[in-house]
Parts: structure tokens; C-alpha cells; sequence
């Protein structure tokens, strides 16, 4: 577990964390339990500012894959990611046509998909 050596700063925040993150491992469908669980994994880089952004990063590697598993779980209701939105490239591309950019990577809407 890659957060195992911060669990020293703050052992109730890291109690719940392990909780939630169990929690969601048992049921992938219900995310909210891997958001508590990022939450409280966040709330332990506060106690100590040295790993703060070390925490943080761990802490969106989570979301990432833990999104991953629940878009895969989730049937018949809309999921809405948290981190997954955060992770799509937004690069601009040639429009075939001309050669000329297209804002942020979609197509231009008037080109109807022709």
C-alpha cells in the first residue's frame, strides 16, 4: 500500500481511511465509499505540510483507478467521475478539411460530421 507510510500522522484519519477503502473494495458500485476514503487519505497529508503534495498525488492515483474499477460496476445509473474528468487531454486538432485548429480537440459543430 503506497499511503502505508504516512499512516503515523494522523492514525484515526487512517483507521477511517483503511474502513472506507475496505468498504469500497467489498462493494465497487458505491463510490462514495472511495471518496470518504480519499478524503480521509487527504486529511492526513494536513497534519503534516512536508507531504501534503505527496499525499495528494497518491491520493488522485486512487481516484483514477478506483473510478476505473467503478464505471465498470456501476450498472444502470449515471456515473459522474470525479478524477477521470481531470485526466482527459485537451489538445487541439487539425480539422481535416482545412488544416486549421479546432478549439480543445472536438470537431467543429458545423461540419454536421461530414
Amino acid at each position: 500500500m503506497e499511503a502505508h507510510p504516512y499512516s503515523g500522522l494522523d492514525p484515526n484519519e487512517w483507521k477511517s481511511y483503511l474502513s472506507e477503502l475496505r468498504a469500497f473494495d467489498t462493494d465497487p458500485s458505491r463510490p462514495t465509499h472511495l471518496y470518504a476514503a480519499i478524503e480521509h487519505l487527504r486529511n492526513i497529508g494536513l497534519m503534516n505540510t512536508n507531504y501534503t503534495e505527496t499525499i495528494n498525488e497518491i491520493s488522485d492515483r486512487l481516484g483514477y483507478e478506483g473510478e476505473i474499477i467503478a464505471s465498470q460496476t456501476v450498472q444502470g445509473v449515471a456515473f459522474r467521475p470525479k478524477y477521470l474528468n481531470d485526466i482527459i487531454p485537451v489538445e487541439t486538432v487539425n480539422d481535416f478539411r482545412v488544416g486549421a485548429s479546432v478549439g480543445n480537440g472536438f470537431p467543429d459543430p458545423r461540419s454536421h460530421g461530414q
